[in-house]
């Protein structure tokens, strides 16, 4: 390693210590040699150096994109915060690396050592393998693997650090605005996720070298899991179902196939955790759409990558869909496992129910709209359209009931999905008054560009969350009757069947269909 001989030199001064500058030298002598530290600056050429003044989420981002390390020394004076920096700090130590305790003041590595001796039981105490106290400092090896979990702020930051990990390309100014929908409701739902007001983030578009993608979403670089691996990414605690927590900010994945093969060349990143269904299609992965013509123009042949989900092939909609666009499906790379990816390019989504939608993804869905509608048949198209649906999901147990119901108000009952998805759109934009179950069909009013008159009907289970943060940005009038799911065990909530009381919900629908 170059500058390896005044290194050491240099190290042989800080505060004296003759074991730490053994075990530097030992980790700075090996194929990578990564030493962190942090406190002080020990004005050492290849040690990283971390200021403890900075916020846990900064550490923890430069940490990661520095690391990981085969020797990270907690080299500070406060004695009182060793336990914290040890939790948030330890797992950035590869494995067989070591943390070293090497603070100056009285009783350093005293309440850490007790901790360890106590035999607390937690997935991080059991990457802990051998803890010893050498010249007065203590060092704990580390045991196991994991990855760091980043969040959006904390990539850009992790880039920082390392820039060959990638780039930031572009970005898009956070934006906040009110919601333009108004909603009633019969009555509360049990969950409700909307907001008066909408606060969307800065976007970025980042470019990533040398990465490894796993299906279902799940990308890696060296470490650390970028954000683009979770739906929701602002979420409290970021988690993903194919990957098990190991503490707050890391995470393994439980099933470590090896890559088994390497894509050369650059993809465009457009997977999802729960990709093939149409509900995740349009809210999730045409939210990323927004970057596709900056890289289409600055990388020409690039692909779209997605993955296989429980062997769901792509579907001609979801190819009519990506194509719409402006991505052929000649251009769509399909993985079923782990795979290196040269290059890859990743967009923040500008829909993330249910924390925010960013008001400029209007121009993404008008683009894709006028796109499909341009394909769709001519025929003539219902004033008033009911969207019923069949599957088991969040059955109504009265349906026919339902949909006499809207029937007799002059809505011509459809199952969209009968329909190609040119024609679907083109239905729902035609329209004047969209009324249908609450979920995934009802998501096609995001491709009409002018406000309409929603109603919905939805069992108490099931917030409208999509359909209002669709409606917060499009201006759309949501009207949403609440029905009943009765609590059965083993049964998912949300996939509960329900009940239209007419007597009570179906009252105040005639209410809402008379003023229409």
């Amino acid at each position: 390693m170059a500058g390896l001989g005044h290194t050491l030199r240099a190290i042989g001064t800080w505060r004296g210590r003759r074991s730490l500058v053994q075990q530097i030298s030992t980790a700075l002598s090996g194929p990578d040699g990564r030493v962190a530290v942090i406190g002080e600056d020990p004005a050492l050429p290849g040690v990283f150096v971390v200021d403890p003044g900075l916020s846990p989420s900064s550490r923890h981002a430069r940490l990661a994109g520095a690391g990981p390390f085969d020797l990270l020394v907690d080299g500070t004076a406060d004695a009182a915060g060793e336990i914290d920096r040890f939790r948030e700090s330890f797992l950035h130590v590869r494995t067989g690396g070591s943390y070293v305790v090497a603070g100056a003041a009285a009783g350093t590595g005293e309440g850490l050592m007790a901790l360890l001796e106590a035999g607390e039981s937690s997935d991080l105490t059991q990457a802990v393998g051998q803890v010893r106290r050498t010249g007065g400092l203590l060092s704990v090896v580390r045991t196991g693997r994991t990855l760091a979990k980043l969040r959006e702020r904390e990539m850009n930051e992790a880039l920082a650090v390392d820039p060959s990990r990638g780039r930031i390309m572009s970005s898009i100014p956070g934006a906040v605005f009110d919601s333009r929908c108004e909603m009633r409701v019969s009555r509360p739902p049990l969950r409700d996720q909307t907001k008066d007001r909408y606060e969307a983030p800065e976007l970025f578009l980042r470019e990533y070298e040398g990465v490894t993608c796993r299906p279902k979403s799940v990308v890696v670089q060296r470490g650390l899991l970028t954000p683009d691996t979770y739906r929701h990414h602002q979420s409290p605690r970021l988690t993903h179902k194919m990957l098990r927590d190991s503490w707050p900010r890391f995470a393994v994945t439980p099933k470590n196939e090896p890559p088994a093969r390497r894509l050369e060349g650059t993809y465009f990143h457009l997977d999802n955790e729960i990709r093939g269904f149409f509900g995740h299609a349009l809210t999730e992965q045409v939210s990323r759409l927004w970057a596709w013509d900056e890289v289409a123009s600055q990388y020409p042949g690039i692909k779209a990558l997605v993955s296989l989900n429980r062997g769901r092939q792509v579907a001609d909609w979801e190819y009519e869909l990506l194509a719409a666009g402006g991505i052929a499906r000649s251009d769509v790379e399909v993985i079923g496992e782990p795979v290196v990816v040269e290059r890859l390019l990743s967009a923040t989504p500008m829909f993330s129910m249910p924390a925010y939608v960013h008001p400029r993804i209007t121009e993404t869905w008008d683009a894709v709209g006028r796109e499909l509608r341009s394909d769709a048949q001519q025929r003539e198209s219902p004033s008033r359209i009911f969207c019923t649906r069949e599957h088991g999901k969040r059955e109504c147990t009265n349906r026919a009931d339902v949909e006499e119901l809207f029937a007799s108000y002059g809505f011509e009952v459809v199952l969209p999905e009968k329909l190609p998805l040119p024609d679907q759109v083109d239905l729902f934009h035609r329209a004047d008054v969209v009324a249908g179950f609450a979920g995934s069909a009802m998501f096609t009013t995001l491709f009409s560009d002018r406000p309409k008159r929603l109603v919905l009907v939805s069992p108490d289970t099931y917030g409208p969350s999509n359909e209002y943060m669709v409606s917060a940005v499009r201006g759309h009038r949501l009207d949403v009757a609440i029905g009943h799911s009765p609590a059965i065990d083993g049964v998912d909530p949300l996939k509960a069947p329900f009940t239209v009381e007419m007597a009570d919900e179906g009252a105040w629908l005639r209410e809402v269909l008379d003023d229409l």
